[in-house]
């Protein structure tokens, strides 16, 4: 298999299928740029990160220039570190025995960060904080993002900034509170940034909710996978019976983490023995009937996947766009069949030899014994939108 189809077999990486150690909290699910961990246990010894790494209660992550995470939270919750934003992830697991308290803390020492809410904050609210050095964040369920501003930009002064896409949250800060809902953005200011008068403590420390929302509320490079993994329940609806968007999505992450782990046997457990994968060197719109196409069945691709595994190093992977379509019975009960197409960037070294490219993946999903497993997939370069 020449290097041009080698790439086609790696296509994926990321989310979650957790097995968690008392104090692991995520694991690192997107990445552009270089972004460092800080252990608690290891001061002045920062490292880069990589996809698909572990993180611990403790660690310190910290995004350098235009750099950019998404963690994905042990709770299913996740967090998207923003440029030149620096997060500790202090303590995040749930309540495992009667006494014991489900937490989910991290404190924002400088930039930003959105978070989408997990099973924590959904079960045990007051779980649920954020810290900074001038307010207190709690959570009523939502997708926030909140920034920590260390100079003045503009109008807009020194301190705390919390922004609520969905849900609610509760901004704290001088013994005063304020409840923002989708659309408010709550503002505490920096108290070392306010000339010692009486005052001035009094008035100007209280949170309030602005009027406008700061220019430097931007979007992440991965917000819109984000919102695609979102859970019905977020947005306030329930899931139908069938919902194959959401069955999908977890699918394709479960899978995505295997590769990004280099886990060969947990790639394959995806696929049904009689799995067809098809590879081909151009979109479906643009092939002949003469167009090359390698075809390989559960064995060849246990080969190929495990060569390219081997060889695989600085992958990068974004799922730029996820459709599902369904086929078989009433979809109000069942989903029968999902048909899932998706968009992939993709990047790396594979053998020695950089690539980047864009791909399309099509899998065709059937249930076996309460599990989805693909048992068919088309791999092509993808056509420009």
């Amino acid at each position: 298999m020449n290097h041009g189809q080698r790439w086609f077999i790696c296509f994926l990486l990321s989310s979650v299928s957790f097995s968690v150690l008392p104090d692991e909290v995520g694991s690192v699910w997107m990445l552009q740029g270089e972004v460092t961990r800080l252990p608690a246990s290891q001061l002045n010894q920062a490292k880069s990160l990589a996809l698909g790494q572990t993180l611990m209660a403790g660690d310190t992550l910290e995004a350098v220039g235009q750099a950019t995470a998404v963690v994905r939270m042990s709770d299913g919750a996740m967090l998207a570190l923003r440029p030149n934003s620096k997060v500790t992830l202090d303590a995040v697991h749930p309540a495992n025995t009667a006494t014991d308290q489900p937490r989910f803390w991290l404190s924002v020492l400088k930039g930003g960060l959105r978070v989408i809410s997990g099973m924590i904050a959904k079960q045990n609210p007051a779980a649920y904080r954020i810290t900074t050095s001038t307010a207190t964040i709690g959570i009523r369920g939502t997708d926030h993002e909140t920034y920590q501003l260390e100079d003045s930009v503009g109008s807009f002064r020194p301190g705390t900034y919390d922004k609520v896409n969905s849900g609610g949250t509760t901004l704290e800060a001088a013994g005063r509170s304020v409840n923002l809902q989708p659309g408010d953005v709550g503002f505490a200011r920096d108290r070392t940034h306010i000339k010692p008068t009486p005052k001035a403590l009094a008035t100007l420390l209280y949170p309030t909710i602005l009027k406008s929302v700061p220019g430097f509320f931007t979007t992440g490079p991965f917000d819109g996978l984000m919102d695609s993994y979102r859970l019905p329940q977020d947005q306030g609806s329930q899931p139908s019976a069938c919902d194959a968007g959401l069955l999908a999505r977890q699918w394709l992450g479960r899978l995505d983490n295997a590769i990004n782990q280099k886990d060969e046997g947990a790639v394959l457990a995806h696929f049904l023995p009689t799995a067809t994968i098809s590879v081909m060197d151009k979109p479906p719109s643009e092939s002949r009937a003469d167009s090359p196409v390698v075809t390989l069945d559960g064995q060849q691709f246990a080969q190929a996947a495990s060569e390219s595994l081997k060889g695989l190093t600085d992958f990068k992977h974004t799922r730029v766009s996820i459709d599902t379509t369904t086929v078989g019975p009433d979809h109000s009960t069942t989903c029968g069949v999902i048909e899932v197409r998706s968009r992939v960037q993709e990047s790396g070294v594979s053998y020695g030899v950089p690539y980047a490219t864009t791909a399309t993946e099509h899998f065709k999903l059937t249930q076996h014994n309460g599990r989805w497993l693909a048992s068919e997939a088309r791999l092509y370069p993808a056509t420009q939108p």
